[in-house]
């Protein structure tokens, strides 16, 4: 399924993503309620409108390429059958690294999938001339569930959890991302299927 929208504004902050299902959604926001009275009032849960399993972050595009973002999608994303999402752990994020984010993170078979249609989403947009920061390192499938900032780690309560979500990608999203006092907002632009295999 696509479907197109007026693009009236100069330059938009975009990013392609693929969006929960509501089942999902149910899930992990059960998860979040269990969280939220045990954590420092600080940490900044987000909606769960806003969860997304993000690929490629566009950056700051000119109206005039988005038809070359479409054309780039509808070119990449048919040549894979709808992937299976995995959701596996929930974690501080990100790893290796000062914990600032509570992730829910996806299984390795979900990060190996997705990095494969990532690279080749990548390759059709920068032949098409979209300017993009490509990232050297493996992709790694997660979802941020909550931010935080000034917790020292040895602080940090002990939040490690298996967990068994799965659900089949429909479409990869075009989205857009408004940034304004109370956080970010996203908004769907643009859906494109997946290969059918009937």
């Amino acid at each position: 399924m696509t479907s197109y929208y007026d693009y009236t504004k100069m330059k938009r902050r975009l990013f392609i993503a693929i969006n929960l299902p509501t089942e999902i959604k149910r899930g992990i926001e059960k998860e979040a309620e269990r969280l939220k009275p045990i954590l420092d009032p600080s940490v900044r849960f987000s909606h769960p409108e806003n969860w997304h399993l993000t690929l490629s972050f566009l950056g700051y595009q000119d109206d005039q390429d988005i038809n070359l973002i479409v054309n780039s999608m509808q070119t990449a994303t048919p040549k894979f059958s709808p992937p299976t999402i995995k959701f596996k752990k929930i974690l501080y994020g990100p790893p290796d690294k000062s914990p600032r984010m509570v992730w829910i993170l996806g299984a390795p078979e979900t990060s190996t999938i997705l990095g494969k249609i990532k690279n080749e989403l990548e390759d059709t947009l920068l032949q098409n001339g979209i300017g993009l920061k490509i990232e050297k390192r493996s992709f790694s499938a997660h979802l941020t569930l909550a931010r935080f900032q000034g917790i020292p780690s040895k602080s940090l309560l002990k939040i490690e959890k298996d967990l068994s979500l799965e659900f089949e990608a429909e479409s990869l999203d075009l989205m857009e991302s408004t940034l304004k006092r109370s956080g970010a907002e996203y908004a769907v632009l643009l859906k494109v299927a997946f290969k059918s295999d009937l």
